[in-house]
């Protein structure tokens, strides 16, 4: 199978099939417990372990489509000249727009690019590079989706740049709960400040004049 026509299907493979049986399985919260999972079996060279659970749900679905709407994922045809060899890479690129005196915070912009390289990934033998593209496919998304946590909560960025990941399965889910009851304060504030304000409303339209 050529590299192009193996980037076409890992794409297809990965955000159709893998990626949101991965969201319904895994994901909670803000994202920890999804980025543990995803890089435990990527670890293991078991990325299809999913495939063959239920059919995903249609948020799951949804939740794919907009990651891959995020995300350019495109050939390239040499990889670095100089460095280790790579089959591909991740880039995020964080913009603002300029003000006077600063940066204007709401004209952030981050642009997401997924480059996979055509001559290392074609040097491969040709039974290896259908899974190899998908494996490396899988691997450059667990950075995408790490890059949304802290700086110093990215375990596979940390381990690529010889620092030992800190971040534990325990620690991954607790913080996920947190960032879930967080989300559920904020909706249970709101909505009781909205009873409130209604009665409040109410209240002063049934009052006698005085």
């Amino acid at each position: 199978m050529s590299v192009e026509a193996a980037a076409e299907r890992a794409v297809r493979v990965y955000f159709d099939e893998l990626l949101p049986r991965y969201v319904d399985a895994h994901f909670r919260g803000a994202g920890y417990g999804l980025v543990q999972a995803m890089l435990a079996d990527h670890d293991a060279d078991d990325v299809l372990r999913l495939l063959n659970n239920a059919a995903p749900s249609a948020r799951a679905l949804a939740m794919a489509r907009g990651a891959e709407a995020q995300v350019d994922i495109r050939l390239a045809v040499h990889g670095p000249f100089s460095g280790p060899l790579k089959y591909g890479e991740f880039r995020r690129t964080d913009t603002w727009t300029s003000v006077m005196g600063g940066v204007d915070a709401t004209g952030h912009a981050s642009i997401f690019e997924v480059v996979l390289y055509a001559d290392t990934l074609g040097a491969l033998p040709s039974e290896a590079v259908e899974h190899e593209v998908l494996f490396t496919l899988f691997h450059e998304m667990v950075h995408y989706f790490e890059s949304f946590l802290p700086e110093e909560e990215r375990p596979l960025a940390e381990r690529e740049s010889g620092r030992e990941a800190r971040m534990t399965a325990e620690e991954a889910r607790r913080r996920d709960s947190w960032a879930l009851a967080k989300r559920w304060g904020f909706w249970v504030g709101l909505a009781v400040a909205s009873l409130a304000l209604a009665f409040a409303v109410a209240w002063n339209q049934s009052a006698p004049l005085r």
